[in-house]
């Protein structure tokens, strides 16, 4: 007759003294906000709220901006005839 494994977790043994802790889930916010884009001071960028953008005469995008409440962040682009020369980052907007 062949054996089975237990696989009963509950009977693991536990060291004495061990404390269990326990965390509340995560909202989608806080894990957006752990994974976001972040700006050129490294803060974080609320980059899932509405865009703003801009373009230039030949069609290229020239800027994205994005708001959150008080808060402004602008990314710049620049183009020549080969392709995207410049990328500014996320730049926090002065209030």
């Amino acid at each position: 007759m062949a054996q089975t494994k237990d696989t009963n977790l509950s009977r693991l043994p536990v060291r004495r003294g061990q404390q269990t802790t326990t965390r509340a889930a995560a909202t989608p916010e806080q894990v957006a906000m752990a994974t976001a884009d972040r700006d050129t001071d490294g803060n974080p960028v609320p980059t899932w709220k509405p865009h703003a953008f801009t373009y230039d005469t030949s069609g290229n995008l020239s800027t994205d901006t994005v708001t959150d409440g008080s808060d402004t962040w602008t990314r710049i682009y620049q183009w020549t005839l080969a392709g995207q020369s410049h990328d500014s980052g996320w730049v926090k907007q002065s209030a």
